[in-house]
């Protein structure tokens, strides 16, 4: 397979000793002049980010890019996104990995039934929603998860598309179970007519970064105490409390339950108080809360004693 040109693929240098991660965020950008405002539509499958890279004993900070199709592990999958360096690494991986030509108008033919006609529309390739019509095939007519593992299936599938990410019959069905479970807890969402409480915390892994976890709970309809995981996820830069709001929020807006919350646990972390302030505001402008929102902000009891335990231990 030919390589593709060096001029955008972002090859490091020779003295290049180590590499940070900035978390993709953009929120420990240089200093530096204001940047144009990019217009290539190569922007459309690559997320920037910054990293911070030791060359000849100084460090300084590059922007680098990486594909956003899931699974892409390719070596020209991220590389050096300064103007200097140029598009064309980029395009050149979506060309060979993607099936994306620069400048290509992709269409695609639907039927109008009902004024009996044929008609063409735009079409671009979204990986997520195809691996989603994917599974939805799956539960619809039963097939068996290993079908996903059968050859010829995996020919006929890689004749389309080369690099479709394939799974195993493992995932298949743990990703099929969660999306039906997704599918269910939509629609029961719809029918309570009780108001939500949630918890969230955040949770730092070992490679430094940071994950939130959003579980919503509920008493039903046979007075039992419920409770779901709405959502764990990777929330990257800085935790600024408008970050964790906006967070938040969107995945209560993602389950339609943000009209029907009562209130939030957090611990005393001095962001969340700016999180809370936020999230209040925002759940107003969709419906009243309890009392105002008086009462909408939940600290954590279990935190409270730790931090109480913490000092005791310091005296003895």
């Amino acid at each position: 397979m030919p390589s593709p040109a060096t001029g955008g693929s972002g090859t490091q240098d020779a003295g290049v000793i180590n590499i940070e991660d900035g978390g993709g965020s953009g929120d420990d950008e240089p200093a530096e002049k204001k940047q144009k405002k990019c217009t290539s539509g190569v922007w459309e499958y690559f997320d920037k980010y910054w990293v911070t890279v030791e060359v000849n004993g100084k460090k300084e900070q590059q922007h680098w890019a990486k594909c956003k199709f899931q699974g892409c592990k390719n070596k020209t999958s991220k590389g050096r996104c300064e103007s200097r360096f140029g598009t064309t690494g980029f395009w050149t991986h979506l060309r060979y990995y993607h099936s994306i030509v620069k400048g290509q108008q992709q269409i695609k033919t639907e039927n109008d039934e009902k004024n009996g006609v044929t008609i063409v529309k735009p079409f671009k390739y979204d990986q997520e929603e195809s691996l989603k019509k994917f599974y939805m095939a799956m539960i619809v007519h039963e097939y068996p998860f290993n079908m996903a593992e059968h050859e010829f299936f995996q020919d006929w599938v890689k004749s389309l598309r080369p690099h479709y990410p394939l799974k195993s019959r493992v995932t298949v069905r743990k990703e099929d179970l969660c999306m039906l479970e997704k599918e269910n807890m939509y629609e029961y969402f719809k029918t309570i007519n009780c108001r939500f409480s949630a918890t969230m915390d955040m949770w730092t892994s070992n490679q430094n970064k940071g994950y939130m976890c959003i579980t919503l709970h509920w008493v039903d309809d046979d007075w039992k105490i419920q409770k779901r995981i709405a959502n764990f996820l990777h929330v990257k830069g800085r935790h600024t409390g408008e970050k964790l709001s906006d967070t938040f929020t969107s995945c209560l807006l993602k389950w339609y339950v943000e009209k029907k919350m009562f209130s939030l646990t957090l611990d005393n972390a001095a962001a969340n108080e700016v999180d809370v302030k936020d999230v209040i505001v925002e759940l107003k402008k969709h419906s009243p809360l309890v009392c105002d929102g008086q009462f909408f902000h939940v600290r954590c009891a279990n935190h409270i004693l730790n931090l109480s335990a913490r000092d005791g231990m310091r005296v003895i």
